[in-house]
């Protein structure tokens, strides 16, 4: 018969194919661990931790074990048993007896086959005892090996497993099995899985496992775990709080090393050495003691005496602790790919192999190894002690107690002190020497002597203070931490959304989470949770955390008795004391890396606090994922009720049905650019490209939108594939327009109520101020729910679609008149600086206005505009006049007298539409006055603002008349007289070139000829001003006096200096007239009193002048 050699052997794989482990050749290491399993000879422990590295058989063993135990009646199984046993007498000659005895009987048993990651060690287990019995042929499987349904959501795991055992026992008995082998292959998986994933407290099921079969008595029943490194390996990552929960589970377990180091390998390896190397002559007394003391310590244990003396004698020069752990460190970093035999070749063979060499040849793989229960640790810790040493001998202890501690922990045994120095004083050493050089050591805090324990550990030398520093100031944080808000900070939730009602509304909703205390939740402060979403958030999840039965009570207590907001999910997670541990451990190691002092003594310290503080984040990290996966959390609630959620679908599954309960009024608006809470910078330009289209080309297709950019998309998906914008009929005005209400099919109901709410919102009268914040938030809030990102571009299209009969205003109350896609976004982005008012109008004020469209249109004739546009059209007339018409000079002039300054003030007042007609002009014609007789007041005063232009031509024409009057006197004044008699004595007496360039212009308006007095007024009006009368202010107005009056008389002036001999006459007259114009202005200041006092004052002076001048003519007449 061909047989297959398989060089790896699954258990759980082959279990049922007994012809795949025909190649198992026993050794003492193999036959060892069969008699520890089957409970042979001495051996009464029922569990065992099995150790191995990769390659030793350990699997193979184990195998072959299920196979001896169940004692199957197939040909395969007696074929595999018989030549098992025949091997394992040279071994084991009684249990090869064992063996065929069993084959030969009718005892049957059963074995149990895990293998790597368990998440559900119960239901793992009920599959492997089912499977276990049909592979037997041992009935009909019992209900108590089948989950039920209410097992599924079982809270009490341990309770279950009780069960379990217990039915499997009693199953045992009623069918006469003798014995039960539980063996779970690659346990180390799991193990670095609960690491991974932070479900360390997960371990503890597997220790009720150990200690239920540590316990059974009516039945052979034993467990072993097979994993490739210690179980302390696994967790050296953990905070310390948790390895001390992994120690207990640890316990519960004896450990056996599988190493391959057995005598057939040393015996291999030293045959190796002795082909290699020159024999060191050591004579067989010094051969005997170095057996002696080592056997002393339990190394090579396995060795008769007279077999290790030929073991130590063949490897000649070679230290025998290095050899001792050759094979102990390769199978350590078997990984990295380091062997005995490559270790063996890398050395000159005419040269003594010592623990110096061999820790320098696997130092770079310790210090790659930094995955779980990695080596890597270790060799930091051996670095920084050698750096502070300065003897080769201190180098060597440090080096050797760093590999014995590493290598002898799977074997289970100790390094003590004796240990240490019986090895460490082999050969060449002396032991007195090797003596003081550890306590030296351990003085220096380089070795630290664990009393309690007796195991000698190397530290670098700040290790005692950094463990009790920490454990000082873990216990003054574990008073100050708070745990939520430090998970808040340190690991906060992401969002969650519901993903099936998000594809079907075509929008994003998510749900906020949040961590919760039990305290919070049960005491007063929980009333915050009742009072509302927060903004912007549609739904939250909250996991109270609890840790004790007492809280967990009174928090569903609560969640029964409260009712609070539907869109909120509750988790009641259970939390282990290991995350509050590991908070308060990683809270004190913040504290000591920024410790200078402290990190100042050893450069490798802050390296060793950093690397401890990544493993408590990574170890964080994973536990708080865990804890918060569906299918780890018992009880969620919602509404006051308990449901089961027990997957990540079925939680998702469960948020959208809360979405499809709470926004059942969502319109459907396919853009997830703009349909969402925040859009960014681009798509608010593309949205207000989109409300300038609406606001200023309504009517247009596409509302003149070109290209196929993002303001085309969301025109498309917001506007045109709702519905909302549409083709007018053939004789409308407009080509497009949007719907009303009504016109929305009901089958499009959602969008219909929101656009009859913004129909309400626009054009519903209302005493006082309507709100856009109120209505923005009723929006925005179930059972609608819309996205504040389309509101702009549905609030401008309501403006264009609904005419109203109010206006928008600013809070400081200013109103909007002409809206911008810029005043838009402000209103949506703040609606509580806006409000919007909506009045309502009675016959009397709806006559009134169109009265006003009326008598301020510039056609002047009757609208036919009814509803709401009257009040928009009447403004617009208004200020179109105001304006444009009538200009800013009337509006402000204080030439306007009467009742038509009350006009006047009213129009100061344009941009608040209802005030100014439906107040101010209104009341203009008197409070019991008809309409038509205010429409009348109200066109008189109208008339006389009309007239303001031609009162600045009066009066400008007046100036020029008595600027330029000769003296002669006139029955009334005339600008044309006026304009003729001064050419003809002033304006044609001189040159243009003299003058400036305005004079110049203002002499060539005043030397015209001109057939009317309009036409004249109007250009020097002009000329001097540059602006018409239409556009003239009082500013303008005396601006006019001033230019004018300076050019007449810079024209004048020039006139009297050119002037000679025939001129006397002009220049006289010229200077009678300026003192005819001086004596006119100081009687319009001072009056005609004081006029004629301050002249009769003048004519004295001159008088006396006069006689003055004649005295000294004659006294000068006398002289000559």
């Amino acid at each position: 018969m061909n047989i297959q050699f398989l060089k790896s052997i699954n258990i759980l794989q082959d279990i049922e194919y007994p012809e795949r482990l025909l190649h198992f050749r026993p050794t003492m290491k193999s036959v060892s661990l069969l008699n520890r399993l089957l409970l042979r000879g001495d051996f009464r422990e029922r569990t065992y931790s099995v150790i191995a590295p990769y390659g030793t058989g350990k699997s193979l063993t184990c195998a072959y074990l299920t196979q001896l135990v169940e004692n199957r009646t197939t040909h395969d199984t007696e074929l595999l048993i018989h030549t098992v046993s025949d091997r394992m007498v040279a071994v084991d000659p009684a249990l090869a007896s064992f063996s065929r005895e069993r084959m030969s009987s009718k005892f049957k048993g059963m074995a149990i086959a895990l293998e790597g990651y368990q998440p559900n060690l119960v239901e793992s287990l009920r599959e492997a005892t089912v499977s276990a019995i049909k592979r037997n042929k041992l009935g009909r499987v019992p209900t108590a090996f089948t989950m039920s349904k209410e097992e599924e959501v079982q809270v009490n795991q341990g309770r279950a497993l009780d069960k379990l055992l217990t039915a499997l026992v009693k199953f045992a008995e009623k069918k006469k099995v003798d014995r039960i082998v539980l063996v779970w292959d690659e346990f180390g998986r799991h193990l670095e899985e609960l690491v991974g994933n932070g479900q360390g407290p997960a371990l503890a099921i597997v220790q009720q496992l150990a200690e239920k079969i540590a316990r059974v008595t009516d039945l052979t029943i034993s467990f072993a775990t097979i994993t490739h490194r210690a179980f302390n390996s696994y967790q050296e990552n953990l905070p310390t709080n948790e390895q001390q929960e992994w120690n207990k589970v640890n316990g519960r377990f004896t450990s056996y090393s599988y190493t391959d180091d057995t005598i057939e390998i040393y015996e291999l390896l030293g045959d190796v050495i002795d082909g290699l190397q020159i024999s060191s002559g050591a004579s067989k007394k010094n051969l005997k003691t170095t057996a002696e003391r080592l056997l002393s310590v339990r190394l090579f244990s396995d060795f008769k005496i007279d077999r290790l003396i030929n073991l130590l004698d063949s490897i000649g020069s070679t230290d025998p602790i290095a050899f001792y752990l050759l094979p102990l460190l390769a199978a350590r970093t078997a990984q990295n790919e380091r062997t005995m035999f490559s270790f063996l070749q890398a050395f000159p063979h005419d040269k003594p192999i010592g623990v110096d060499e061999l820790y320098e040849y696997f130092s770079p793989s310790m210090e790659m190894d930094r995955g779980v229960g990695g080596s890597n640790r270790v060799w930091l810790e051996t670095e920084s002690a050698c750096a502070k040493v300065d003897t080769d001998q201190e180098k060597t202890i440090l080096r050797l107690t760093s590999l014995l501690g590493l290598t002898l922990k799977e074997k289970g045994i100790k390094v003590t002190p004796k240990l240490l120095s019986t090895v460490a004083s082999i050969g060449p050493r002396s032991k007195k020497s090797v003596d003081q050089t550890i306590r030296s050591l351990m003085d220096r805090n380089l070795l630290l002597h664990r009393t309690h324990t007796d195991v000698v550990s190397l530290w670098h030398g700040t290790s005692t203070d950094l463990k009790e520093r920490l454990r000082d100031l873990e216990a003054s944080e574990r008073q100050r931490l708070d745990l939520i808000e430090f998970l808040k900070q340190e690991y906060p939730c992401a969002s969650i959304k519901p993903v099936r009602y998000n594809d079907q509304n075509a929008i994003r909703r998510f749900f906020i989470r949040h961590y919760v205390s039990s305290g919070l939740f049960i005491g007063q402060e929980y009333g915050r949770l009742s009072l509302g979403m927060e903004a912007n958030v549609d739904g939250t999840i909250h996991y109270i955390f609890v840790e004790n039965e007492n809280d967990r009570k009174k928090v569903i207590e609560k969640l029964h008795e409260d009712e609070v907001e539907k869109r909120r999910l509750f988790a009641v997670v259970d939390l282990p004391a290991g995350i509050r541990d590991a908070a308060v451990e990683l809270s004190a190691l913040r504290l000591l890396a920024n410790d200078e002092e402290l990190i100042g003594q050893d450069p490798l310290i802050g390296d060793e606090i950093s690397q401890k503080i990544d493993d408590v984040l990574a170890y964080l990290e994973k536990q708080v994922d865990f804890l918060l996966r569906p299918e780890n959390i018992i009880s969620w609630y919602h509404n006051g009720e308990n449901i089961l959620i027990r997957s990540q679908s079925e939680l998702l599954e469960k948020l959208s049905s809360i979405m499809d309960l709470t926004f059942g009024e969502t319109p459907y608006i396919n853009n997830e650019m703009i349909n969402r809470f925040t859009p960014n910078a681009s798509q608010v330009s593309a949205r207000k490209k989109v409300s300038l289209g609406i606001l200023e080309r309504y009517g247009h297709e596409r509302l003149g939108i070109k290209g196929e950019n993002a303001d085309k998309a969301i025109f498309r998906s917001v506007l045109l594939e709702t519905g909302l914008y549409i083709p007018s009929e053939p004789d409308s005005e407009l080509r497009w327009r949007f719907v009303l209400p009504s016109e929305i099919s009901d089958s499009n109901q959602r969008l219909k109520n929101v656009w009859m709410k913004f129909e309400s919102f626009l054009t519903q009268p209302k005493k006082g101020k309507k709100e856009f914040k109120e209505f923005f938030r009723h929006l925005e809030s179930p059972p609608i729910g819309l996205r504040t990102g389309i509101i702009p571009i549905l609030l401008a299209a309501g403006l264009k679609a609904f005419p109203n009969v109010g206006s928008i205003a600013r809070r400081n109350g200013d109103s909007i008149n002409d809206l911008t896609p810029s005043e838009i976004e402000d209103i949506c982005r703040k609606p509580e600086d806006f409000f919007l008012t909506v009045i309502e109008i009675d016959e009397q004020k709806q006559e009134f206005l169109k009265g006003i469209i009326s008598l301020f249109s510039r056609e002047g004739e009757e609208n036919t505009i009814e509803g709401a546009g009257l009040l928009k059209t009447a403004h617009e007339a208004v200020v179109d006049w105001s304006v444009v018409e009538l200009g800013k000079g009337a509006r402000e002039s204080r030439l306007i007298k009467g009742e038509t300054r009350k006009l006047q003030r009213a129009l100061r007042r344009l941009n608040d539409p209802q005030k100014l007609l439906l107040e101010d002009l209104f009341k203009l014609g008197g409070t019991e006055a008809t309409v038509q007789k205010r429409l009348l007041k109200l066109e008189t005063l109208k008339k006389e603002m009309e007239e303001l232009p031609k009162t600045y031509q009066n009066l400008a024409t007046r100036h020029i008349i008595l600027a330029l009057d000769d003296g002669v006197p006139k029955t009334e004044l005339n600008l044309l007289e006026t304009l003729k008699s001064w050419q003809g004595e002033v304006g044609g007496q001189i040159k243009e070139k003299n003058l400036s360039a305005e004079a110049n212009l203002l002499l060539k308006s005043l030397n015209s000829a001109y057939l009317t007095e309009s036409s004249a007024i109007e250009r020097i009006g002009l000329v001097v001003t540059n602006q018409i009368f239409k556009h003239w202010s009082d500013e303008i107005l005396q601006l006019f006096r001033l230019k004018f009056n300076d050019n007449i008389s810079t024209i004048e002036a020039e006139v009297l200096i050119n002037s000679q001999g025939n001129q006397e006459t002009l220049k006289s007259r010229m200077l009678r007239n300026r003192l005819l114009k001086l004596a006119g202005a100081l009687k319009d200041e001072v009056g005609e009193a004081d006029t004629l006092s301050y002249l009769l004052e003048l004519q004295q002076s001159l008088t006396e002048e006069g006689t003055l001048s004649n005295a000294n003519s004659q006294r000068r007449d006398r002289k000559l």
